[in-house]
């Protein structure tokens, strides 16, 4: 991670709340190591390539944005007792 991908982390955590830090850091790492790693094996690049992180991070933060909240709440319900 650069420093632009901490400020932009920031600037999330500042919109999101800091709930939505993890999802967010989990969902772009998931799909950027995936993503990172089909794009390397079809460029025929070695794993010393650097992937930019920061689109990723900007994309999970707006599935946050859209679906954070619920997404949170139904992991959390999965905690709770239902009569």
């Amino acid at each position: 991670m650069g420093y632009g991908d901490f400020k932009l982390l920031a600037a999330l955590g500042a919109w999101l709340g800091w709930q939505l830090l993890l999802p967010i850091v989990l969902v772009a790492a998931a799909v950027g190591a995936l993503v990172g790693v089909i794009q390397l094996a079809i460029q025929g690049r070695d794993r010393a390539t650097p992937v930019a992180f920061g689109p990723y991070l900007a994309a999970s933060g707006w599935l946050m944005l859209m679906f954070g909240h619920d997404v949170v709440a139904n992991y959390f319900s999965f905690f709770t007792v239902h009569p």
